[in-house]
């Protein structure tokens, strides 16, 4: 089983409410307890804040394409207090996420104009609690969406962040060790696809806050916000100089180079050295040519077919058929396929036969009529 670390706050449950449970044991937790158990070991993924991830004393890697994010307000991660901000004279920060203590300390120093206030740690879940009187707080998760009528002070840090810098916020990822299984990232995708999807039929309360707040995407747009973050956090001492790195895509079987592959089908083919035979003929012959690519194929995806079929019947005449209606495209098509192991060209009209005879010789082939095909 692979052991995962989930926070069980609303904006989660559409990347988390569809895990595997015949391949994944979950743990539910908040974000900091989430990221103790995985750099402890004790789990093999979690969702994590962006804070943990950059102490340096654990390689972790990020899993590609999902995140916890806003892009704009998020309406779950606040400053709050009883008075204006102008009137504040410290803050407490919600041991709950580092990254949104984090980001709230940037933000404070720089656009929100405060960085004479004094920051006081206080217990995971308790920010609102302690926001009294001249103490303003962080609040996150679903605290933050049911906060008391007293706090009339209410700053939307994804909206702060977005002003300040004209990019997303990233507050959480999936992330495990380097030799997380790719069977588990795989499952937390396939979580998010039928998890996501569902947002449109989340009740009232939530389905706008999960469809038009939180975002889900850790596209190149949310990633330079994250780095954006963390350049920053770093040059303020507010994080660790640890480096933020993703899993690479799972390894795929390699195509073979175009070139070996001419080369071995040129030097496979069965008639003799520098000849091509023009056959005239009815039907098709095993291989077409089209009179003009398909959709999204290269010359070189087709030329590697033809070597490929070239080396797979080794000894047989390999053929390929011009079309009674090719045009110059088509014709090109078979002047570059001679290279890759045709011997014959299949003509469906003694018409063409000059034209052809002209490709053939352009590619430094010798053509050669032979009988009517059978």
């Amino acid at each position: 089983m692979i052991r995962v670390a989930c926070v069980g706050y609303t904006n989660a449950w559409p990347l988390t409410r569809h895990l595997d449970p015949a391949l994944f044991d979950v743990i539910p937790c908040v974000p900091s307890v989430a990221a103790r158990l995985l750099a402890r070991g004790e789990v093999d993924v979690g969702l994590v804040p962006i804070a943990s991830l950059c102490d340096g004393n654990v390689d972790l890697r990020i899993v590609p394409g999902l995140a916890i994010g806003c892009d704009g307000d998020v309406k779950s991660v606040f400053l709050v207090g009883e008075r204006p901000l102008a009137e504040w004279t410290e803050v407490a920060l919600d041991g709950e996420s580092r990254t949104s203590v984090v980001l709230a300390q940037i933000l404070l120093r720089g656009p929100l104009g405060r960085p004479d206030l004094a920051m006081r740690p206080v217990d995971p879940g308790t920010g609102a609690f302690h926001a009294q009187g001249s103490t303003g707080a962080v609040v996150i998760g679903d605290a933050a969406r049911n906060l008391p009528a007293r706090l009339s002070t209410v700053i939307d840090l994804g909206r702060a962040w977005r002003d300040y810098t004209g990019l997303p916020f990233v507050f959480a990822v999936w992330a495990g060790r380097p030799d997380l299984e790719p069977a588990a990232i795989e499952g937390l995708r396939r979580a998010a696809e039928k998890g996501l999807p569902e947002r449109a039929t989340a009740p009232a309360a939530d389905r706008t806050y999960l469809t038009e707040h939180i975002r889900y995407q850790l596209d190149d747009r949310a990633i330079m916000g994250l780095r954006r973050f963390v350049a920053i956090a770093q040059d303020a001492g507010l994080l660790g100089h640890g480096h933020l790195s993703l899993y690479r895509p799972a390894a795929r079987a390699q195509a073979p180079r175009l070139h070996p592959l001419l080369s071995q089908a040129f030097a496979a083919r069965t008639a003799a050295p520098g000849v091509v035979r023009l056959r005239l003929a009815q039907g098709h012959a095993p291989l077409v040519a089209p009179t003009r690519f398909p959709p999204g194929a290269g010359a070189s995806t087709f030329l590697r077919a033809v070597a490929r079929a070239r080396l797979d019947q080794p000894g047989q005449a390999l053929a390929l058929s011009i079309p009674l209606e090719a045009d110059d495209h088509a014709l090109g098509v078979a002047q570059a396929a001679l290279a890759a192991g045709v011997d014959e060209l299949w003509l469906e009209g003694e018409a063409q036969l000059g034209d052809v005879e002209h490709h053939v010789r352009a590619a430094g082939f010798l053509p050669e009529r032979v009988a009517e095909g059978p």
